[in-house]
């Protein structure tokens, strides 16, 4: 194992210093070497994948910083450990198409987890899911039993519930994500890879991506291509990462029908509000009672004189 190792980092050490626009692939091939001397297994092979990544950074890091430009300094800094994590980023689903070890052990581990699926699926469950969901139709209960069908190998049921499931969200990934793997196992790779790229709202979902990338591959696709960020409504503006926000014009009715954290800072607001203008009524109050004391009746002066022994007149 040491001579292993010993020649990776040799190896490293030994290849040649590349221009900033040819780094990347001696980078990737720099890790799958990295990741085939470690042995890496399915469980192990995302946090193989980061260590690796650091180990091998330290061979490309002049590339690295010389592929960024700024004239500020601070700011040119900032750009820099920016692009390290988007190297670490995009390297995890490349590694696809460069690095067969890496492929094949992720499909590996993919294909142990479905075998796991299918020996733990029975009709049992499936009678008690089906009672659930028809007590409580909801997204969840479809994708449960959706997930059930899958496993036990009911294409058509687990296709119907799926596609219930993105009834009230036609993102949710974890239905996307289902769907998409029960196209991959019937061969359709196309219908798989668009059925990811409806999951895929931001380049921060690596999973997803190494997903696509795993289906591009099977039918030919190449190493630069990426997840498209869709639309799902052509009514529904996106922000500039991909994320949906609501029209100005269709403000929610219901506290419920907004999202959560939004009812909740608009609660506390209400709540300030309320206190704000409970202190505000109170200090009007303090202000009116202060003037009434400056002022005090005629009566209620000569009384207070007559408690004071003044009578008029001299003393």
């Amino acid at each position: 194992m040491k001579s292993k190792k010993l020649f990776f980092y040799t190896l490293i050490l030994s290849l040649p210093l590349y221009s900033f626009g040819q780094y990347e692939q001696a980078f990737k091939n720099g890790i799958c070497g990295c990741l085939e001397v470690k042995g890496s297994s399915a469980k192990t092979i995302k946090k193989d994948y980061q260590n690796c990544f650091r180990e091998v950074l330290p061979t490309y890091v002049g590339q690295v910083d010389a592929s960024v430009t700024a004239e500020d300094a601070s700011h040119l800094k900032v750009l820099r450990l920016k692009k390290r994590q988007e190297l670490l980023k995009d390297f995890e689903s490349q590694l696809i198409y460069n690095c067969d070890f890496y492929f094949k052990t992720i499909e590996k581990g993919r294909t142990a987890q479905l075998a796991v699926m299918r020996a733990h699926a029975d009709e049992g469950k499936l009678k008690k899911i089906n009672e659930i969901a028809a007590l409580s139709p909801n997204a969840g209960t479809f994708l449960q039993r959706g997930v059930l069908h899958f496993s036990l190998e009911n294409i058509k049921e687990a296709e119907e519930d799926f596609k219930q499931a993105l009834e009230d969200n036609l993102r949710n990934p974890q239905a996307n994500i289902m769907l998409a793997w029960l196209y991959e196992e019937q061969g359709n790779f196309t219908a798989a890879k668009q059925q990811l790229d409806k999951a895929f709202y931001h380049e921060s979902q690596t999973d997803i991506a190494l997903l696509w990338a795993i289906v591009n591959k099977k039918i030919g696709g190449s190493s630069g291509a990426k997840p498209q960020i869709e639309n799902l409504n052509k009514n529904t503006p996106t922000l500039s990462k991909g994320k949906p926000v609501l029209d100005k014009k269709e403000k929610p009715v219901n506290r419920r029908d907004k999202p959560s954290h939004i009812a909740k800072e608009e609660k506390l607001s209400n709540r300030k509000g309320s206190r704000g203008s409970r202190d505000v009524l109170k200090k009007k109050d303090e202000s009116t009672q202060s003037t009434t004391q400056k002022k005090p009746a005629k009566k209620e002066v000569s009384e207070l004189f007559k408690r004071r022994g003044y009578r008029g007149g001299n003393n």
